[in-house]
This record gives structure tokens, sequence and C-alpha cells, in this order.
């Protein structure tokens, strides 16, 4: 139990990103940022069902990009929750070698990558968390969550990924569980309660596939220690 105090935790570093920054989330009215957003989301659907190439090159365009991302998925609001779901589902494909005949798959994306997924993982975080200040639709939720979910299990299991993108991706995890699962546990809580039974055999699937491919530092293992300990009154930790 004691074999990782040495080490320091990741927790303070998880707490940092999972902030979201967005200037569409701080300076702009909740209604005004989804009118913005909505129509841009529903453009690169359609770019994505019909295969059409992604317009955007520049670094500076596809940040901009990146903060309807952040807004989306911290956003309430069921149709663009869906949009940002799907097309992320759609953009972690670059993954996978057979994504190369893809339009729609933004080439900037393919260029860099790691780079850009490296913030972008942050962005599924929201996805999984209740923002309390905003009524929650529970099963559009728990719909994309369970689709993110089985995505990630695809990448991780089929491809590759550098060192800092798996130290990411768990910190990532843990800090949805952490989120998800430390509260306490309520019998009406049935939303929750499905995506818990879904989200922890992903947590540790994740860690166990991790152990095979990559080193993973000390610190990650304490803090998966720490967190580990608040979900020990959850059904689906017990069971």
């Amino acid at each position: 139990m004691f074999m990782y105090n040495g080490y320091s935790s990741y927790d303070s570093e998880i707490q940092r990103h999972i902030v979201c920054n967005s200037p569409l989330s701080s300076n702009v009215p909740l209604l005004v940022a989804e009118e913005i957003v909505l129509p841009y989301l529903k453009h690169i659907n359609d770019l994505i069902i019909s295969n059409r190439p992604f317009s955007i090159v520049t670094d500076k365009d596809f940040k901009w990009t990146l903060e309807v991302f952040a807004f989306g998925f911290t956003c309430e609001e069921p149709v663009i929750l869906q949009l940002c779901s799907n097309i992320y589902v759609e953009w972690l494909k670059v993954f996978e070698g057979t994504s190369n005949n893809s339009n729609s798959i933004p080439p900037i994306l393919r260029e860099k990558t790691e780079f850009y997924w490296s913030q972008m993982l942050w962005h599924l975080y929201h996805l999984f968390v209740v923002h309390d200040e905003r009524p929650a639709d529970l099963l559009t939720k728990r719909i994309y969550t369970h689709k993110v979910l089985r995505q990630l299990q695809a990448v991780i299991s089929q491809t590759d990924l550098s060192l800092d993108l798996w130290h990411i991706l768990l910190q990532v995890f843990l800090a949805i569980g952490d989120t998800v699962l430390s509260p306490p546990y309520r019998t009406n809580e049935e939303g929750t309660a499905v995506t818990s039974f879904r989200l922890v055999p992903s947590i540790y699937q994740v860690f166990l596939v991790a152990t095979c491919k990559v080193h993973i530092p000390p610190g990650l293992w304490r803090t998966f220690r720490d967190y580990a300990i608040t979900w020990r009154h959850r059904p689906a930790v017990i069971y």
C-alpha cells in the first residue's frame, strides 16, 4: 500500500488540465456561444459524412477549431454534444492505418497527430462529467460516452501510441474516474451507475495494456492508487 509514497502524485497536473479555458466558455454568453459553434460543427460533420476534404490547413485556424470543441464538450446541449463526440470518434481513426484514404481527417491533424491529440484527449474528459450549472441529457451522455470508450479501446489495443500520449491518456482516464466515481453513491443515480459499470473496466484495461507497451511512472501508479481508494464504495468497483 505504501510502495509509491515516495513519489509525487500527478493530481495537481490533472486538476490543471481539466479546467476548460476556451474563450467561448468564459467570454461569451452561453446561448451566443452555442449559436456560434453549432453551424460549424454541423459543417464538419457533413464533411465527414460525405468524405470531403477538411479545408483548414494552418495551426492558427485549427487551434480555433479546437476552442470550439473545448467548449462543445462542456456544453450540455444534446445536439452539440452528439456532434462533438461523432467528430472526435472519426478523428481518433487517424491512429489507424486504414484512415489514409479518408478525407474527413484534417491534414494538419495527420501531420501533427501527437501534438494535437495531447490537447484533444483532455476535451473528452468533459463528455463524462455533468456540469452542475447546466441541465444534462443523461441519455445522450450515456450513449456517447460508450461510443467514445469503444473507439479509445480500439485505439489502445490496435495502435502504437507514443510514450507521452500514453501518459496523457492514462491521466485522462484517471481524471474521469476521479470525477465520476469518487462522489457518494446514491441508489437512484441510474445514469451514473450505468456509466460506472462501463468506465471501471475501461480504466483497468487501459492501465493493463499500457504496462505491456510503455513504462508507467511510479507517480502515475501512486495517483491511480490514491484515486481508486475513493472509488471503493461504487458497486462497479466492488463487483
